[in-house]
């Protein structure tokens, strides 16, 4: 459980004057630091509704069902006369309580983040996020792919899927915006045992960019692409250009309390906009898929693209989502273990050749995303 001290410049050593507001803020501490740091030696507390020492002035009091991205400490100021200690009592309610803000919404690769150092679940396995890339995590690799479904094919078997690396880097930030770049390879295998393994690993090589900006703690807009420049033939993923906007909704009660609702909307194009019922904007001139084997290629068409998801707590997830060619439904877990190691896994439920209609039982197929950030 994350432990907060409130800091104040004489509040913690000495009662404000009669009327007088303290200038407090929030700071987090370290998870083995139990007391407050050297600024407020006065302040002790804990949060299982014993007896507390308070400082002059101030009463602690513990908030119910704390959450680890809120705060589990709220504060009172003591009537005229009161003692400088005196034991906590849960059942008083804060006059006047002053509380740290919701950590704000932030992204790693379609996975979300909270600006306090928090990895989240992913929100979508094609689809990316609208908000601003993560302040602490400035690297993610993932690997994602899905099965495929010949005739009387298993569900649960490979039947020689298809999967695809890719590397994003935060190269810039500011206070409300983040510029990065991204490489995608399309093999991510090599050998006889599956199909694909005849070319190298790293071949289907082709790079992008990502411009995000937080239009406020719980929304923002990304423009980028992944695969624009593409370096060899053997890319077939498409140009994914991208212009979305996601917003979060905390439905706990109080802002910073779990479950939360994430939406997510925009445009895209390359496999984010083919095989669409509504394209618009589409050119020849550039290739928007390319199909390696056929030697063909489909013009770059722009497309609706969207998802929905939703967090039970900073480790688990289920989303749903449409990018133009399947619809889909996930689950996503965070590891949140010192790095931000996610996985998702889910069934495409249907895709542009049924007008997105359920495919039925022997057609489904599922997907999974692998990743890891630093």
């Amino acid at each position: 459980m994350r432990r907060w001290c409130l800091l104040a410049a004489a509040a913690c050593v000495a009662s404000p004057a009669a009327g007088q507001q303290a200038s407090v803020r929030w700071q987090p501490l370290p998870a083995t630091q139990s007391t407050p740091t050297q600024k407020a030696p006065a302040v002790q507390w804990q949060t299982d509704a014993k007896p507390a020492r308070v400082s002059a002035g101030l009463r602690w009091e513990a908030l119910p069902n704390p959450s680890p991205t809120s705060p589990n400490v709220a504060w009172q100021r003591l009537p005229p006369g009161a003692p400088d200690f005196m034991p906590m009592d849960p059942k008083v309610v804060a006059a006047n309580v002053t509380l740290p803000p919701a950590p704000a919404l932030q992204s790693l690769n379609r996975s979300i983040a909270f600006n306090d150092g928090t990895p989240g679940p992913d929100l979508a396995w094609k689809v990316p996020q609208g908000f601003r890339w993560s302040e602490q995590w400035f690297f993610d690799f993932s690997v994602l792919g899905a099965n495929t479904r010949p005739p009387n094919s298993s569900f649960w078997a490979w039947n020689n899927g298809d999967a695809v690396g890719e590397v994003h880097l935060r190269v810039l930030q500011q206070k409300n915006w983040t510029f990065g770049v991204n490489a995608t390879f399309r093999s991510v295998y090599q050998g006889s045992n599956y199909a694909g393994g005849s070319t190298g690993i790293g071949d289907g090589f082709a790079t992008g960019f990502r411009l995000d900006y937080a239009l406020s703690p719980s929304s923002g807009l990304a423009l980028g692409a992944e695969q624009l420049i593409q370096y060899d033939s053997n890319n077939d993923t498409g140009r994914n250009l991208y212009l979305v906007g996601s917003k979060g909704w905390w439905l706990g009660g109080k802002q910073g309390q779990f479950p939360m609702l994430v939406g997510t909307a925009g445009f895209g194009t390359g496999r984010l906009g083919d095989n669409a019922s509504v394209q618009f904007a589409c050119t020849s001139s550039v290739a928007g898929i390319t199909n390696v084997g056929a030697n063909t290629s489909s013009p770059l068409c722009w497309s609706p693209i969207g998802s929905a998801a939703f967090l039970f707590n900073p480790n688990w997830s289920i989303f749903s989502e449409y990018n133009s060619q399947d619809w889909l439904a996930g689950l996503s877990l965070s590891a949140n273990n010192g790095f931000p190691m996610r996985f998702s896994w889910g069934v495409l439920l249907g895709n542009a050749g049924t007008n997105y209609n359920y495919v039925g039982n022997d057609n489904l197929r599922w997907f999974f995303r692998a990743s890891l950030g630093f």
